[in-house]
């Protein structure tokens, strides 16, 4: 089967997604360099409110290269959910990795969107899963090898595993 992404209809849509994706960097690079132009414009140079105005403007393009850098992962993770829309494998809690940020949100939108679902229903799942991400806040993971366990904190619950030594697989214990 050909990777989705391939050939030039995949090309397009791929640029299409980064356009998307990028969405709010695209918006901070602006704001950025408008706040620097008017700076530029208004302001007399070299002026100290010139100068602070443009160096104000720089933290701005920093987080939009942080947003921008994320793309690669947004867009593979896109092309893998769409394989398993058609493989009919795709679950909508895996789309929880994307409830964190809102940067990461437009990615659960266009990928609900892909499963059919209605724009209204989007928001309320995507809604819902922010607040399930923000309630679990981080977890831990501790492998203990000699007791042969492996223990998942989050900050609702504590999961034990038991790990078989003979095969390798856990036991909800």
């Amino acid at each position: 089967m050909e990777r989705p992404g391939s050939g030039s209809r995949g090309r397009i849509y791929a640029a299409y997604l980064a356009l998307s994706y990028n969405r709010y960097a695209l918006a901070l690079v602006g704001g950025a360099a408008l706040l620097a132009a008017a700076a530029w414009v208004h302001l007399p140079w070299p002026s100290v409110a010139a100068v602070a105005t443009v160096l104000l403007a720089l933290p701005a393009c920093g987080f939009a290269w942080t947003i921008a850098s994320r793309q690669p992962r947004k867009i593979a993770a896109t092309f893998e959910a769409l394989a398993r829309l058609r493989s009919g494998t795709f679950r909508t809690e895996e789309l929880m990795r994307f409830a964190g940020d809102p940067c990461s949100r437009v990615v659960a939108d266009h990928i609900l969107s892909l499963a059919g679902m209605p724009r209204k229903e989007r928001w309320s799942t995507i809604r819902a899963l922010a607040r399930e991400h923000a309630e679990r806040g981080t977890s831990l993971v501790i492998l203990d090898r000699s007791a042969g366990v492996l223990i998942e904190i989050d900050g609702k619950r504590s999961i034990t595993h038991t790990l078989r030594a003979e095969s390798g697989e856990m036991q909800h214990g």
